[in-house]
Parts: structure tokens; C-alpha cells; sequence
């Protein structure tokens, strides 16, 4: 089993929304104290992001566990608002190497500064209103390299104390193609991986039934870990080890018990596995 798990739908840089600060996180040396979590409304819901001023910086290094490919891509995504004339800027590059992708964080339009004042003279925060960014990286990295994402705020002009800029929901994710299973294994008996899975009434405790897969030749999601999820489960009476939802290596399997509830007819239901 590959030492680094890939988990395709969650993020390999940490603590991007900044609710553990600074967990995760190297403060640059520059204007150090001019940086921290601040909270604003955001889509009806109040929304911490990290406020950083004057050239203040942060940085996180990240692991990647697998060479990026056409059936790999490695997306950083992530929201900021530039309260600001001047651009600020995200910097990833590969550490020891001279490689480096920026993006741009842009000016946002000019602020209504009216309708902040009467939000602060109300008690009332002040509303988050930024871009989103979803950017593909490009730069020749492969497993096991790691690179160093960082955020820099630009230079204010004395005696600006105020221009800033507001990021959040800074992710890392791995974009895997489409998981394509050779078969599916049920309690050792291969069986097709489309159409329907036939499953016993009364097959739990040590009966129950073993569920596997088996991916497709060189398939991105070798290594990779899954959940289960289910539709139609007749009166939540059919349990997963480890259980609906929960993440698990996919090559290991599922155990399914499916007890008697009470007559004999077949229930049909869906189970999916999303990564």
C-alpha cells in the first residue's frame, strides 16, 4: 500500500480557512504582527478569513504524493478580497528549485464606505465580498517533492493603516480522472461493477458480506481513499465496517451486514463511492 494517501475531494494544505491560527501556517519575517484572523458575513454566514497588512506574509509547505499526469491535476482554489489599489500575490514554488507560479490577488472595486460605517455604527459586521480563484498548477514537480505556497499582502504608503487584503479557503486538491473498476469482489466471488449487486436478507455478524474493488490498469485512484454512501437503506437497518461516509483505503473493502427486518422481500437501494 502506497505510503501517501490521496483523499481526491479534500485539500492537502491545512487550516485554509484559519480556523486554528496560526496552525499550519511560517509567518514572514516582514511586518510579522500586522497579520491575523479577522471574521466578516459572507453568503448569509459569518466567515473568518486571515487580514494581512503592509507586506505581511504567511507560508505552508505541502508533500505532494503524486505525480501530476492527465489523469492527476493539482488545483489550488481559494477566496481573497484585495482591499487595496495595489495587487497582492500568491507564490507557489518548489522548494530548493527556482520553478515558481504566481497569481495575481487583484484590486477589488472601491468599497461603499457609507454602508460600512452604518454596519460598524449598527454593531454589525462588514461583508466579505471576494473573488474567487481557482487556478491549475503547472510547474514540474513529482511525488514526494514539496512545495511552498505563499500569501503576501502589498506595501502600504504611510500612513495607510488600513489597505489589506482578505483571503480564505485556501484548498489544494487533487483532481483524479473517473474511477473505473475492472470488477467488484463480493465475499471472494468476482462479480460485474455494473448493473445490480444481489446481497442476502440475514447475512451479519460473522456471515456478513465482503465487499471489494478492483480498479482498472493504472488507475489515478490506486492509493487513493473513498466512502461509501447509500440510498434507500430500509430503516437504517444495513451497516457498513467502516461505516457510510467514512473515508477508508478503497483497496482494503467494505464489510455490509444486511439483517432480516421483519419480512422476506428484496429492498432495492443504491450505495455509491465517491473519492
Amino acid at each position: 500500500m502506497p505510503e501517501s494517501i490521496i483523499r481526491a475531494d479534500e485539500t492537502l494544505l491545512l487550516n485554509g480557512d484559519f480556523l486554528e491560527w496560526p496552525s499550519h501556517w511560517k509567518i514572514g519575517e516582514l511586518n510579522p504582527d500586522l497579520l491575523g484572523p479577522e471574521s466578516e458575513w459572507y453568503d448569509g454566514v459569518r466567515t473568518r478569513f486571515l487580514a494581512a497588512y503592509d507586506g505581511a506574509s504567511i507560508s505552508q509547505d505541502i508533500t505532494i504524493p503524486k505525480d501530476p499526469d492527465v489523469t492527476a491535476r493539482y488545483v489550488l482554489s481559494f477566496l481573497c478580497e484585495t482591499r487595496h489599489t495595489e495587487a497582492g500575490l500568491m507564490r507557489i514554488g518548489i522548494v530548493g528549485g527556482t520553478d515558481e507560479q504566481n497569481v495575481e490577488l487583484l484590486p477589488g472595486p472601491p468599497r461603499n464606505l457609507q454602508e460600512d460605517q452604518a454596519r460598524l455604527a449598527g454593531g454589525q459586521p462588514l461583508e466579505f465580498i471576494p473573488r474567487k480563484y481557482e487556478v491549475e498548477l503547472a510547474l514540474p514537480f513529482k511525488s514526494g517533492d514539496v512545495i511552498r505556497v505563499s500569501v503576501f499582502s502589498p506595501r502600504n504608503e504611510p500612513p495607510d493603516y488600513f489597505s489589506r487584503i482578505c483571503i480564505t479557503r485556501i484548498k489544494l486538491q487533487v483532481h483524479l480522472e473517473e474511477a473505473v473498476m475492472q470488477t467488484l469482489i463480493l465475499d471472494d466471488e468476482r462479480v460485474p461493477s455494473t448493473g445490480t449487486l444481489y446481497m442476502c436478507l440475514g447475512a451479519s455478524d460473522s456471515f456478513a458480506h465482503r465487499l471489494g474493488f478492483v480498479l482498472a490498469s493504472d488507475n489515478a485512484w490506486e492509493g487513493t481513499k473513498a466512502s461509501l454512501t447509500i440510498d434507500d437503506n430500509p430503516q437504517g437497518a444495513i451497516v457498513a465496517v467502516p461505516g457510510w461516509e467514512v473515508d477508508h483505503p478503497l483497496e482494503e473493502g467494505w464489510s455490509l451486514e444486511c439483517p432480516l427486518i421483519g419480512d422476506q422481500d428484496p429492498y432495492l437501494h443504491r450505495k455509491t463511492l465517491p473519492d
